[in-house]
């Protein structure tokens, strides 16, 4: 093992983020990443590591070059206030073709191309998304650096200061929520029992079925990670709808579509009614057109998933692979099967630990015992915020009430969880696929994220109490804990555990 590789791991300051995710699926913004220099002349970057374990996942990213990601961002947005805006729009002609190809990908039979054909695509369809990924990924930096430096400079108040830098416009997340919620109220209006099926329901409510329907053709992705795609059915969004309308009646439900789609009007007006400096006022410009970013960057890259599943399934299919096997072949495996040579399933085992070492233009894969050494150099170098028997981070959203008390569900992986109506969620950090839990839950408690992360933004969106970035909560917390969530002070603290 290098030791200069060793010494970087212990004497870096990591900002850890995780989730469930397999080889194929977290590899294309890993690649992202050994690229993203080469889009932004001068800017910091010394590599950092993902680790792979058991299909999930583990990023570190020096938590110093983060800030100095944003901070590249900011200067030049002082220097020009169309830079950012460029760099989107650099981004979205990327997108334009990496669509294109995911058109492509879901017109045609895959089954009935060769594999000469099947191989291009997957070439191409990679290409692109690494392309894409390269460009939006300095934005990894942003939660950080809000936190840390823009907050103390600002002296504005914690509870102030995040509306500020809300989104122009409403997340992804927030617009299937509303969409569902309007579903809801017609299912309330009409008083359909809980028990109908969707089948019944078009009989008897074709105008509510149809609107289930388009619902479902628009967000049919949006539980997708990176490990699990699954494509959502008219049948699960009529039970979710079903589920909102329960024990509420229509104004209730309107009253809640209000608040959402009101969120970004208060923004605009805490904006008027504060005094800021113009430093600190480009400043939130900045983030507001980051959070958007990011917003179209996470729509896109849950979308994507879908269509790389479609090729993976296909090539584990022609290659007598099961799909969780397909998962974790490399694209050199990959091509070389295309190619007319045969898959090594020893080699596949390898995926069950890996770390990935990205740097400059440049990448590599870790195994076998270099990849556990690794491993552990970088979980021990994990450090979180607790003292005795409080853990600290950063106030998300206040919710409704100061202080929550309930008890903590750890969920890190949504696909096999069960979550209960006003639990506490404790997790490494939402996504898209959390939202139906984030709707249920009393409060929000995440290792990761800075305010612009998704946990931030949707927690604010339903008015939820959330506090991000205690670092360790999934790791000290328990199931069945009670614990208070005090929102004015951003601390945790533990009143019973389990069994106790």
């Amino acid at each position: 093992m290098d030791k200069d590789i060793i010494k970087k791991i212990r004497n870096t300051e990591w900002w850890e983020g995780e989730g469930p995710a397999v080889f194929q699926l977290i590899q294309l913004p890993t690649l992202g990443f050994s690229k993203m220099a080469l889009n932004y002349p001068g800017l910091k970057f010394s590599g950092l590591f993902v680790v792979g374990k058991n299909n999930y996942g583990y990023q570190f990213i020096s938590k110093e070059e983060n800030i100095s990601w944003t901070s590249y961002l900011i200067e030049n947005h002082r220097k020009d206030k169309n830079y950012i805006r460029d760099k989107i729009k650099e981004w979205l002609e990327t997108n334009k073709k990496a669509a294109g190809t995911m058109k492509e990908i879901n017109k045609i039979n895959l089954a009935d191309v060769n594999n000469k054909k099947l191989l291009s695509l997957f070439r191409r369809f990679f290409r692109l998304m690494v392309e894409s990924w390269s460009i939006s990924l300095i934005l990894e930096g942003s939660g950080i650096y809000f936190d840390e430096i823009l907050t103390p400079k600002s002296k504005i108040s914690p509870e102030e200061l995040p509306p500020l830098a809300k989104p122009e416009k409403l997340s992804f997340s927030a617009k299937e929520h509303i969409s569902l919620l309007k579903i809801a109220i017609e299912i309330a209006s009409a008083k359909i029992p809980k028990d109908i099926s969707l089948k019944e329901l078009k009989k008897k409510h074709f105008k509510i079925f149809k609107k289930i329907r388009i619902h479902q053709r628009k967000f049919f992705w949006i539980r997708n990670n990176y490990k699990n795609v699954k494509v959502i059915s008219s049948s699960d969004f009529f039970k979710e709808a079903k589920d909102i309308s329960r024990g509420k009646n229509k104004d209730e439900l309107k009253k809640e579509v209000t608040e959402i789609e009101e969120s970004v009007k208060k923004r605009q007006k805490l904006r008027k009614k504060l005094s800021i400096s113009s430093g600190i006022k480009k400043e939130l410009e900045a983030f507001s057109l980051f959070g958007s970013w990011m917003d179209q960057r996470k729509e896109l890259n849950i979308k994507s998933n879908y269509y790389l599943h479609l090729l993976i399934k296909e090539i584990s299919s022609r290659a007598g692979l099961k799909i969780e096997q397909g998962y974790n072949l490399s694209n050199k495996e990959i091509e070389k099967f295309l190619l007319g040579g045969k898959i090594d399933k020893k080699e596949i085992a390898k995926s069950k630990l890996y770390v990935f070492l990205c740097q400059k233009n440049k990448y590599r894969i870790f195994y076998g015992k270099e990849a556990l050494i690794l491993k552990n150099e970088l979980f021990n170098s994990l450090k979180g915020n607790q003292k005795d028997n409080k853990l600290k981070g950063t106030v998300a959203s206040t919710g409704k009430k100061d202080k929550i008390s309930g008890r903590v569900r750890i969920v890190l992986d949504v696909s096999k969880e069960k979550f209960k109506q006003g639990n506490i969620l404790v997790t490494s950090m939402t996504r898209p696929e959390f939202v139906p839990l984030m709707k249920k839950a009393k409060a929000i408690v995440t290792n990761e994220g800075g305010i612009t992360s998704h946990a931030a933004i949707v927690s604010r969106e339903l008015n939820i109490p959330c506090i991000i970035g205690t670092k360790i909560a999934t790791k000290v917390l328990k199931n069945g804990d009670l614990v208070e969530v005090d929102v004015d002070k951003g601390v945790v603290k533990i009143i019973k555990r389990a069994n106790s």
